[in-house]
């Protein structure tokens, strides 16, 4: 398989994953809120768990599949590198239980890495 057809499933797998994301954020804030350990008390928290679990998702998205173009793709992979070292920095200072610390670090990472694939196809 060459390369560049590797890269278009890995970037468009990233998209759909950003979808999923978005969403389930969007439409059910209260179950991803618990799948993350977060939670919304109030009207307004459970607003800003829709605009960011799901309008921030949803626009990356939008943005990914409407531009589309590389730099976009580089945009998105470096903020998700951004949210995987501000955990990895949250596992030393908060101290998270192992397996929640690691599973974040780790999906930030994943989702990076192939939202950054679209990068390279050009």
């Amino acid at each position: 398989m060459a390369i560049a057809t590797v890269l278009r499933i890995t970037s468009t797998l990233g998209v759909l994953v950003l979808l999923a994301i978005g969403v389930f954020g969007l439409l059910r804030p209260t179950a991803f809120a618990a799948q993350v350990g977060v939670r919304a008390d109030t009207p307004a928290g459970m607003g800003e768990l829709r605009a960011v679990f799901g309008g921030f998702m949803l626009a990356m998205v939008a943005a990914l599949t409407l531009i589309g173009s590389p730099v976009v793709y580089l945009t998105v992979g470096v903020l998700w590198l951004g949210a995987g070292v501000a955990k990895t920095i949250s596992f030393f200072l908060d101290r998270p239980a192992i397996k929640d610390g690691v599973q974040g670090i780790v999906s930030d990472a994943v989702i990076a890495a192939l939202v950054l694939s679209g990068y390279f196809q050009s």
